[in-house]
């Protein structure tokens, strides 16, 4: 199993990279949190393929840097990988 995440995206204005997500292969459970920089948590999915579209309560969140935690498991249900690091919100 592996998980790449990126460290930045620019939701909005453009077509493109308006979605915070993370990419894998091999994973049976997937959990992703993000936090803003008082720890409060903005978005949660238990689904690989729905990220965050930058928004929280409806309204949009302002540029800065904000944290993540993954957890997921493998497709063979033993490898479990924790992840958690940050990314930049770009408007």
């Amino acid at each position: 199993m592996e998980i790449w995440v990126p460290n930045a995206f620019t939701p909005g204005n453009d077509p493109l990279n308006n979605e915070f997500l993370a990419y894998g292969s091999g994973i049976a459970e997937f959990n992703m949190i993000f936090f803003d920089r008082w720890g409060e948590k903005i978005f949660e999915t238990d689904t690989i393929n729905k990220g965050w579209d930058g928004t929280y309560k409806d309204k949009t969140c302002p540029e800065g840097v904000y944290v993540y935690n993954i957890k997921a498991r493998g497709i063979d249900g033993s490898k479990q990988v924790n992840k958690s690091g940050h990314l930049s919100l770009i408007r």
